[in-house]
């Protein structure tokens, strides 16, 4: 499969800009993968910002891979890599924190809707959820009262953002396509 042959034509010329190996189209049929991190978007399309820890602790990048599959089935994840096993306890090492911070901004500028699993605490995805609040951007962020923390005051306590608990990813599932339905 070439660019080509789904009508993209990027450089007016024959060659498509990626090895047909890494252009996919996945079950929802709304995006095109080109490598991590690098969509073809529709524009009707929902764009959706997830948020997890990353320096925070990596503990729960298995639980966070599988919520990106479950909100892949309604839009495209801009975030993906958040739930990386490849990542390291520091985080994305190529990139320097700068460079991090601009494409993190810009994908949360582009999202149409933000989740924020905010069970591990995280200065990151607290200034993320803080980000997208400032914009209008509706938040959903989801916790499990079981890891024996309480959620913090300042995302329990602020009417704009939508908290949910759960304690399953089969609890989870009904939560998260409520609030992506509300999305306009």
């Amino acid at each position: 499969m070439t660019l080509g042959n789904l009508g993209l034509r990027p450089n007016c010329t024959s060659e498509p800009l990626f090895p047909p190996s890494s252009v996919y189209a996945p079950k929802n049929k709304q995006r095109l993968h080109i490598s991590p991190n690098r969509y073809i978007i529709f524009p009707d399309i929902m764009k959706i910002y997830f948020a997890g820890s990353i320096r925070g602790g990596r503990d729960d990048a298995g639980l966070y891979q599988r919520l990106i599959a479950l909100l892949s089935e309604h839009g495209t994840v801009l975030t993906e890599h958040v739930g990386s096993e490849g990542l390291s306890p520091t985080g994305e090492d190529a990139l320097s924190d700068e460079e991090i911070y601009t494409r993190d901004m810009a994908w949360l500028a582009d999202a149409d809707a933000i989740v924020a699993e905010v069970t591990t605490p995280s200065h990151g995805v607290g200034y993320e959820v803080a980000q997208a609040r400032a914009r209008g951007k509706p938040v959903l962020c989801i916790y499990r009262p079981s890891a024996g923390r309480r959620l913090s005051a300042m995302l329990a306590g602020d009417p704009a953002l939508q908290c949910e608990s759960y304690e399953s990813l089969e609890q989870l599932e009904p939560i998260l396509a409520r609030f992506l339905r509300t999305i306009p």
